[in-house]
Protein backbone atom coordinates (compact mmCIF):
# COMPACT_ATOMS: atom_id res chain seq x y z
CA UNK A 1 0.00 0.00 0.00
CA UNK A 2 3.18 2.13 0.46
CA UNK A 3 4.22 1.42 -2.98
CA UNK A 4 0.63 2.14 -4.29
CA UNK A 5 0.61 5.66 -2.62
CA UNK A 6 4.45 6.74 -3.55
CA UNK A 7 3.49 5.88 -6.83
CA UNK A 8 0.15 7.64 -7.29
CA UNK A 9 1.74 11.21 -5.47
CA UNK A 10 4.78 10.59 -8.21
CA UNK A 11 2.02 10.57 -11.00
CA UNK A 12 0.10 13.66 -9.46
CA UNK A 13 3.28 15.50 -8.98
CA UNK A 14 4.13 14.82 -12.68
CA UNK A 15 0.84 15.83 -13.83
CA UNK A 16 0.80 18.82 -11.95
CA UNK A 17 4.22 19.85 -13.33
CA UNK A 18 3.68 18.90 -16.47
CA UNK A 19 0.68 21.49 -16.22
CA UNK A 20 3.00 24.62 -16.17
CA UNK A 21 5.35 26.26 -19.38
CA UNK A 22 4.74 25.31 -22.78
CA UNK A 23 8.26 27.43 -24.18
CA UNK A 24 10.94 28.50 -22.99
CA UNK A 25 13.86 30.38 -24.67
CA UNK A 26 17.11 32.89 -23.51
CA UNK A 27 17.80 35.98 -23.71
CA UNK A 28 20.91 37.61 -24.75
CA UNK A 29 22.33 40.88 -26.38
CA UNK A 30 22.45 42.64 -22.97
CA UNK A 31 25.77 44.45 -22.69
CA UNK A 32 25.30 46.71 -19.93
CA UNK A 33 22.20 47.10 -17.25
CA UNK A 34 19.16 48.98 -17.53
CA UNK A 35 15.54 48.88 -20.01
CA UNK A 36 15.91 46.49 -23.04
CA UNK A 37 13.04 45.48 -25.67
CA UNK A 38 12.85 42.32 -26.47
CA UNK A 39 10.55 41.33 -29.93
CA UNK A 40 8.63 38.11 -29.03
CA UNK A 41 9.30 35.77 -32.05
CA UNK A 42 6.59 34.12 -34.13
CA UNK A 43 7.81 30.55 -32.82
CA UNK A 44 7.89 31.39 -29.54
CA UNK A 45 4.15 33.30 -29.91
CA UNK A 46 2.86 30.03 -31.34
CA UNK A 47 3.77 28.28 -28.88
CA UNK A 48 2.51 30.61 -26.09
CA UNK A 49 -1.38 31.66 -25.07
CA UNK A 50 -2.91 33.90 -27.36
CA UNK A 51 -3.18 36.48 -25.02
CA UNK A 52 0.34 36.19 -23.92
CA UNK A 53 -0.48 36.42 -19.98
CA UNK A 54 1.20 33.36 -18.94
CA UNK A 55 4.54 34.60 -19.61
CA UNK A 56 7.42 35.17 -16.66
CA UNK A 57 11.31 35.92 -17.15
CA UNK A 58 13.48 33.64 -14.56
CA UNK A 59 17.04 35.12 -13.39
CA UNK A 60 19.68 32.47 -12.91
CA UNK A 61 18.70 31.92 -9.91
CA UNK A 62 14.69 31.00 -9.88
CA UNK A 63 13.96 34.82 -9.42
CA UNK A 64 10.86 36.35 -11.41
CA UNK A 65 12.28 39.79 -13.38
CA UNK A 66 9.54 42.68 -14.08
CA UNK A 67 8.07 43.18 -16.98
CA UNK A 68 5.45 44.57 -19.23
CA UNK A 69 4.29 44.10 -22.89
CA UNK A 70 4.01 46.69 -25.51
CA UNK A 71 2.24 46.79 -28.71
CA UNK A 72 5.68 47.11 -31.11
CA UNK A 73 3.58 48.89 -33.69
CA UNK A 74 1.94 51.60 -31.25
CA UNK A 75 4.26 54.21 -30.42
CA UNK A 76 1.19 56.91 -29.60
CA UNK A 77 1.22 57.87 -26.28
CA UNK A 78 -0.15 60.55 -24.51
CA UNK A 79 3.02 63.12 -24.63
CA UNK A 80 2.82 63.17 -28.38
CA UNK A 81 -0.84 62.72 -29.37
CA UNK A 82 -2.16 66.48 -29.61
CA UNK A 83 -6.19 66.86 -29.56
CA UNK A 84 -8.75 68.28 -31.74
CA UNK A 85 -12.44 68.81 -30.40
CA UNK A 86 -14.52 66.41 -30.43
CA UNK A 87 -18.51 68.16 -31.38
CA UNK A 88 -20.54 65.61 -30.43
CA UNK A 89 -21.29 61.97 -30.11
CA UNK A 90 -24.31 60.02 -31.25
CA UNK A 91 -25.79 56.55 -30.66
CA UNK A 92 -28.44 54.90 -32.64
CA UNK A 93 -29.03 51.62 -30.93
CA UNK A 94 -27.96 48.49 -32.85
CA UNK A 95 -27.39 50.64 -35.87
CA UNK A 96 -24.58 52.78 -35.93
CA UNK A 97 -22.26 55.55 -34.06
CA UNK A 98 -21.02 58.58 -34.82
CA UNK A 99 -18.37 61.38 -33.44
CA UNK A 100 -17.56 64.62 -35.50
CA UNK A 101 -14.17 66.28 -35.01
CA UNK A 102 -13.45 69.83 -35.44
CA UNK A 103 -10.31 70.69 -37.17
CA UNK A 104 -8.44 73.98 -36.44
CA UNK A 105 -9.38 76.93 -39.34
CA UNK A 106 -8.00 76.96 -42.52
CA UNK A 107 -6.18 73.69 -41.99
CA UNK A 108 -5.43 71.03 -44.54
CA UNK A 109 -5.51 67.13 -42.88
CA UNK A 110 -5.10 63.58 -44.52
CA UNK A 111 -5.45 61.60 -41.55
CA UNK A 112 -7.15 61.82 -37.41
CA UNK A 113 -5.82 59.79 -35.23
CA UNK A 114 -8.93 57.91 -32.57
CA UNK A 115 -8.15 56.99 -28.67
CA UNK A 116 -10.47 54.32 -28.49
CA UNK A 117 -11.28 51.69 -25.16
CA UNK A 118 -9.59 48.71 -25.41
CA UNK A 119 -11.44 46.13 -27.13
CA UNK A 120 -11.90 42.78 -29.35
CA UNK A 121 -14.50 44.23 -31.34
CA UNK A 122 -13.61 45.11 -35.38
CA UNK A 123 -15.77 47.85 -37.23
CA UNK A 124 -16.71 48.91 -40.70
CA UNK A 125 -16.40 52.98 -40.92
CA UNK A 126 -17.21 56.11 -43.02
CA UNK A 127 -15.55 59.54 -43.20
CA UNK A 128 -17.37 62.45 -44.53
CA UNK A 129 -16.28 65.89 -44.71
CA UNK A 130 -18.48 69.58 -44.01
CA UNK A 131 -17.41 73.53 -43.69
CA UNK A 132 -20.54 74.12 -41.74
CA UNK A 133 -21.26 70.92 -39.95
CA UNK A 134 -24.83 70.72 -41.67
CA UNK A 135 -24.43 69.61 -45.25
CA UNK A 136 -21.46 66.51 -45.40
CA UNK A 137 -19.60 65.08 -48.64
CA UNK A 138 -18.07 61.81 -48.50
CA UNK A 139 -14.54 61.06 -48.21
CA UNK A 140 -13.70 57.06 -46.98
CA UNK A 141 -16.06 54.46 -47.62
CA UNK A 142 -16.81 51.20 -45.77
CA UNK A 143 -13.41 50.69 -44.54
CA UNK A 144 -12.39 48.10 -41.68
CA UNK A 145 -11.22 49.02 -38.30
CA UNK A 146 -9.65 46.04 -36.39
CA UNK A 147 -6.78 44.93 -33.89
CA UNK A 148 -8.44 47.16 -30.73
CA UNK A 149 -7.05 44.94 -28.25
CA UNK A 150 -4.10 46.28 -26.08
CA UNK A 151 -1.63 43.50 -24.06
CA UNK A 152 -0.61 46.33 -22.34
CA UNK A 153 -3.04 49.55 -21.66
CA UNK A 154 -7.28 50.30 -21.51
CA UNK A 155 -6.74 52.50 -24.99
CA UNK A 156 -5.22 52.11 -28.42
CA UNK A 157 -4.63 54.75 -30.60
CA UNK A 158 -5.48 53.88 -34.50
CA UNK A 159 -4.80 56.14 -37.32
CA UNK A 160 -7.45 56.49 -40.28
CA UNK A 161 -6.45 57.69 -43.36
CA UNK A 162 -8.42 60.55 -45.74
CA UNK A 163 -7.98 62.16 -48.80
CA UNK A 164 -6.48 65.34 -48.17
CA UNK A 165 -9.37 67.93 -47.38
CA UNK A 166 -9.82 71.50 -45.62
CA UNK A 167 -13.12 70.55 -44.12
CA UNK A 168 -13.84 72.21 -40.89
CA UNK A 169 -15.56 68.88 -39.89
CA UNK A 170 -15.26 65.58 -40.50
CA UNK A 171 -17.77 62.66 -39.28
CA UNK A 172 -16.87 59.35 -39.02
CA UNK A 173 -19.83 56.87 -38.76
CA UNK A 174 -19.57 52.84 -37.37
CA UNK A 175 -21.52 50.32 -38.25
CA UNK A 176 -22.71 48.90 -35.53
CA UNK A 177 -25.38 46.41 -36.96
CA UNK A 178 -23.79 43.42 -35.39
CA UNK A 179 -21.51 44.71 -32.57
CA UNK A 180 -21.94 47.22 -29.87
CA UNK A 181 -20.18 50.70 -30.27
CA UNK A 182 -16.92 51.71 -29.79
CA UNK A 183 -15.86 53.86 -27.39
CA UNK A 184 -14.06 57.01 -28.69
CA UNK A 185 -12.50 58.80 -25.81
CA UNK A 186 -10.26 61.21 -27.77
CA UNK A 187 -9.16 62.36 -31.70
CA UNK A 188 -6.54 64.63 -32.48
CA UNK A 189 -3.04 63.80 -34.43
CA UNK A 190 0.38 62.84 -33.85
CA UNK A 191 3.19 65.14 -33.28
CA UNK A 192 6.95 63.81 -33.85
CA UNK A 193 8.30 61.38 -35.91
CA UNK A 194 6.30 57.41 -36.02
CA UNK A 195 7.91 54.29 -37.02
CA UNK A 196 5.86 51.47 -37.44
CA UNK A 197 6.84 47.90 -37.20
CA UNK A 198 6.71 45.07 -39.64
CA UNK A 199 3.64 42.72 -39.21
CA UNK A 200 5.23 39.22 -38.35
CA UNK A 201 4.56 35.95 -40.40
CA UNK A 202 2.81 33.70 -38.37
CA UNK A 203 4.64 30.08 -37.47
CA UNK A 204 2.84 26.98 -37.89
CA UNK A 205 0.26 28.05 -40.35
CA UNK A 206 -1.44 25.41 -42.20
CA UNK A 207 -3.62 25.83 -45.31
CA UNK A 208 -5.63 23.48 -47.30
CA UNK A 209 -8.03 24.82 -50.27
CA UNK A 210 -10.36 23.01 -51.48
CA UNK A 211 -12.98 23.20 -54.80
CA UNK A 212 -16.48 22.70 -53.90
CA UNK A 213 -17.94 22.22 -57.47
CA UNK A 214 -21.75 21.60 -56.93
CA UNK A 215 -21.50 24.78 -54.58
CA UNK A 216 -19.93 26.89 -57.18
CA UNK A 217 -17.49 27.88 -54.01
CA UNK A 218 -13.67 27.55 -53.02
CA UNK A 219 -13.34 27.03 -49.86
CA UNK A 220 -9.61 27.70 -47.53
CA UNK A 221 -8.89 26.54 -44.26
CA UNK A 222 -6.36 27.79 -42.43
CA UNK A 223 -5.39 26.26 -38.88
CA UNK A 224 -2.80 26.87 -36.38
CA UNK A 225 -0.97 24.45 -33.63
CA UNK A 226 -2.94 26.50 -30.98
CA UNK A 227 -4.93 29.65 -30.93
CA UNK A 228 -2.80 32.43 -32.54
CA UNK A 229 -3.36 36.67 -32.90
CA UNK A 230 -4.56 37.36 -36.52
CA UNK A 231 -4.20 40.79 -37.85
CA UNK A 232 -3.50 40.13 -41.67
CA UNK A 233 -4.46 37.46 -43.97
CA UNK A 234 -2.51 38.04 -47.89
CA UNK A 235 -3.24 36.18 -50.87
CA UNK A 236 -1.10 35.38 -54.04
CA UNK A 237 -3.60 34.55 -56.67
CA UNK A 238 -1.89 33.36 -60.32
CA UNK A 239 -5.64 33.96 -62.32
CA UNK A 240 -7.34 34.34 -64.02
CA UNK A 241 -6.40 37.45 -65.57
CA UNK A 242 -9.60 39.84 -64.44
CA UNK A 243 -11.52 38.34 -61.20
CA UNK A 244 -14.03 40.09 -59.06
CA UNK A 245 -14.81 37.47 -56.24
CA UNK A 246 -17.03 37.73 -53.23
CA UNK A 247 -15.61 36.14 -50.10
CA UNK A 248 -16.34 35.46 -46.31
CA UNK A 249 -14.36 34.60 -43.72
CA UNK A 250 -15.79 32.54 -41.01
CA UNK A 251 -14.93 31.60 -37.84
CA UNK A 252 -16.05 28.42 -35.27
CA UNK A 253 -17.90 29.26 -32.42
CA UNK A 254 -19.98 26.88 -29.68
CA UNK A 255 -23.46 27.32 -28.62
CA UNK A 256 -25.09 24.71 -26.35
CA UNK A 257 -29.20 23.73 -27.75
CA UNK A 258 -31.11 21.13 -25.54
CA UNK A 259 -28.32 20.66 -23.05
CA UNK A 260 -26.35 19.40 -26.52
CA UNK A 261 -22.40 21.30 -27.82
CA UNK A 262 -23.38 22.37 -31.01
CA UNK A 263 -20.44 23.80 -33.17
CA UNK A 264 -21.00 25.83 -36.04
CA UNK A 265 -19.79 29.05 -38.04
CA UNK A 266 -20.07 32.55 -37.71
CA UNK A 267 -19.23 35.46 -40.53
CA UNK A 268 -16.46 37.42 -39.34
CA UNK A 269 -15.78 39.73 -42.05
CA UNK A 270 -17.40 39.92 -46.08
CA UNK A 271 -14.81 41.14 -48.32
CA UNK A 272 -13.26 40.98 -51.78
CA UNK A 273 -10.95 39.79 -54.40
CA UNK A 274 -10.33 41.48 -57.22
CA UNK A 275 -7.56 41.39 -59.55
CA UNK A 276 -7.47 44.89 -59.66
CA UNK A 277 -6.13 45.17 -55.77
CA UNK A 278 -3.59 43.97 -53.75
CA UNK A 279 -6.09 41.31 -52.07
CA UNK A 280 -4.52 41.42 -48.47
CA UNK A 281 -7.11 41.53 -45.46
CA UNK A 282 -5.76 44.14 -42.84
CA UNK A 283 -6.55 45.24 -39.91
CA UNK A 284 -8.20 41.97 -38.75
CA UNK A 285 -8.21 41.71 -35.40
CA UNK A 286 -9.11 37.68 -34.44
CA UNK A 287 -7.60 34.88 -31.93
CA UNK A 288 -8.33 31.73 -33.61
CA UNK A 289 -7.34 28.08 -34.25
CA UNK A 290 -9.06 27.74 -37.20
CA UNK A 291 -10.09 30.32 -40.32
CA UNK A 292 -12.09 29.40 -42.98
CA UNK A 293 -12.63 31.59 -45.63
CA UNK A 294 -15.34 30.79 -48.79
CA UNK A 295 -15.09 32.24 -51.95
CA UNK A 296 -18.47 32.30 -54.31
CA UNK A 297 -17.00 31.64 -57.86
CA UNK A 298 -20.61 31.69 -59.37
CA UNK A 299 -20.24 30.34 -62.96
CA UNK A 300 -16.67 31.31 -63.36
CA UNK A 301 -13.23 29.03 -63.05
CA UNK A 302 -11.76 28.86 -59.47
CA UNK A 303 -9.38 31.24 -58.84
CA UNK A 304 -5.99 29.56 -58.93
CA UNK A 305 -4.32 30.69 -55.19
CA UNK A 306 -0.95 30.36 -55.05
CA UNK A 307 -0.34 31.30 -51.74
CA UNK A 308 -2.12 32.21 -48.47
CA UNK A 309 0.00 34.15 -45.35
CA UNK A 310 -1.41 35.05 -42.36
CA UNK A 311 0.77 38.06 -39.98
CA UNK A 312 0.38 39.37 -37.12
CA UNK A 313 1.42 43.01 -35.39
CA UNK A 314 4.87 42.22 -33.60
CA UNK A 315 4.52 42.64 -29.53
CA UNK A 316 7.95 43.89 -27.38
CA UNK A 317 8.62 42.83 -24.12
CA UNK A 318 9.70 45.68 -22.08
CA UNK A 319 12.31 44.86 -18.99
CA UNK A 320 14.85 45.83 -16.83
CA UNK A 321 18.23 43.23 -17.46
CA UNK A 322 21.37 42.75 -16.23
CA UNK A 323 24.65 42.33 -17.95
CA UNK A 324 26.17 39.17 -17.49
CA UNK A 325 22.81 37.37 -16.22
CA UNK A 326 21.50 34.73 -17.70
CA UNK A 327 17.87 35.03 -18.09
CA UNK A 328 14.75 32.59 -19.45
CA UNK A 329 11.58 33.85 -20.70
CA UNK A 330 9.21 30.86 -20.24
CA UNK A 331 5.31 31.07 -21.53
CA UNK A 332 2.35 29.24 -21.98
CA UNK A 333 0.42 28.56 -18.89
CA UNK A 334 -3.06 29.06 -19.31
CA UNK A 335 -3.76 29.08 -15.54
CA UNK A 336 -1.20 32.10 -14.62
CA UNK A 337 -3.11 35.37 -15.13
CA UNK A 338 -1.12 38.98 -16.10
CA UNK A 339 1.09 39.57 -13.73
CA UNK A 340 0.90 43.15 -12.17
CA UNK A 341 4.48 44.40 -11.93
CA UNK A 342 5.18 47.99 -11.01
CA UNK A 343 7.25 48.68 -13.78
CA UNK A 344 4.49 49.20 -16.12
CA UNK A 345 3.01 52.27 -14.54
CA UNK A 346 6.72 53.57 -16.07
CA UNK A 347 5.61 52.59 -19.69
CA UNK A 348 5.09 55.67 -21.46
CA UNK A 349 8.37 56.92 -20.27
CA UNK A 350 10.02 54.23 -22.09
CA UNK A 351 11.90 55.73 -25.24
CA UNK A 352 11.83 54.29 -28.50
CA UNK A 353 15.59 53.98 -28.41
CA UNK A 354 16.18 51.70 -25.41
CA UNK A 355 18.55 48.62 -26.52
CA UNK A 356 17.25 45.82 -28.16
CA UNK A 357 18.02 42.13 -26.56
CA UNK A 358 16.85 39.27 -28.74
CA UNK A 359 15.36 36.02 -27.62
CA UNK A 360 17.06 32.56 -28.89
CA UNK A 361 15.20 29.84 -30.63
CA UNK A 362 12.16 28.53 -28.83
CA UNK A 363 12.71 25.40 -27.62
CA UNK A 364 9.01 23.41 -27.02
CA UNK A 365 8.37 21.75 -23.73
CA UNK A 366 5.33 20.35 -24.60
CA UNK A 367 3.45 19.89 -27.79
CA UNK A 368 0.46 19.87 -26.23
CA UNK A 369 0.14 22.85 -23.78
CA UNK A 370 -3.21 22.12 -21.90
CA UNK A 371 -3.09 18.27 -22.00
CA UNK A 372 -1.10 15.96 -19.24
CA UNK A 373 2.11 15.88 -21.27
CA UNK A 374 2.77 19.56 -21.12
CA UNK A 375 5.71 19.43 -18.92
CA UNK A 376 8.73 21.72 -18.93
CA UNK A 377 10.61 18.60 -20.47
CA UNK A 378 10.66 15.18 -21.92
CA UNK A 379 11.83 13.45 -18.99
CA UNK A 380 8.89 14.68 -17.05
CA UNK A 381 6.27 12.88 -19.46
CA UNK A 382 8.30 9.89 -19.54
CA UNK A 383 8.70 9.58 -15.14
CA UNK A 384 4.84 9.86 -16.21
CA UNK A 385 3.95 7.19 -18.35
CA UNK A 386 6.77 5.13 -16.17
CA UNK A 387 4.27 5.79 -12.94
CA UNK A 388 1.39 5.05 -14.59
CA UNK A 389 2.89 1.95 -15.93
CA UNK A 390 4.35 0.58 -12.30
CA UNK A 391 0.71 1.78 -10.65
CA UNK A 392 -0.56 -0.91 -13.46
CA UNK A 393 1.85 -3.52 -12.95
CA UNK A 394 0.79 -2.93 -8.93
CA UNK A 395 -2.81 -3.89 -9.27
CA UNK A 396 -2.47 -6.52 -11.60
CA UNK A 397 0.33 -8.20 -9.09
CA UNK A 398 -2.29 -7.45 -6.30
CA UNK A 399 -5.25 -9.17 -8.35
CA UNK A 400 -3.14 -12.19 -9.03
CA UNK A 401 -2.41 -12.37 -5.75
CA UNK A 402 -6.14 -11.94 -4.60
CA UNK A 403 -6.96 -14.65 -6.83
CA UNK A 404 -4.68 -17.20 -5.70
CA UNK A 405 -5.65 -16.77 -2.18
CA UNK A 406 -9.15 -17.93 -3.12
CA UNK A 407 -8.44 -20.80 -4.72
CA UNK A 408 -6.18 -22.07 -1.96
CA UNK A 409 -8.40 -24.61 0.46
CA UNK A 410 -9.22 -23.60 3.51
CA UNK A 411 -9.32 -19.67 2.81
Amino acid sequence: MKLFKFLLLLLVSCYGFAQEFTVSAKLSGIKKDGLHAVVLPPDFRACADANLNGIRIKDSKGKEVPYFLQNANKSISKYNFKEYEIVSKNVVTDTSSQVIIKNTPDTKWDQVTLAIANTDASKTYSISGSYNNNQWFGLVNNQMLGDLYSHTDTLVYKTLSMPVNAYRYIKISFNDKKTLPVNILAAGKVTGSQTTAQLQEVANTHVKITQLILEKRTRITISFNNPVTVNKIAFAIKGPAFYQRNATLLVPRVRSKRKKTITYMEEAYAFDLNSASKNDLENLSLTEDKIVIEVENKDNEPLDIALVKVYQAPVNLIGYFKAGENYTVLAGNPKLSEPDYDIKNFKDRVSDSIPKAVLAKAVVLSARPKGINGGNSPWIMWACIAAGALILSYFCYSLVQDLNKKEKPGI
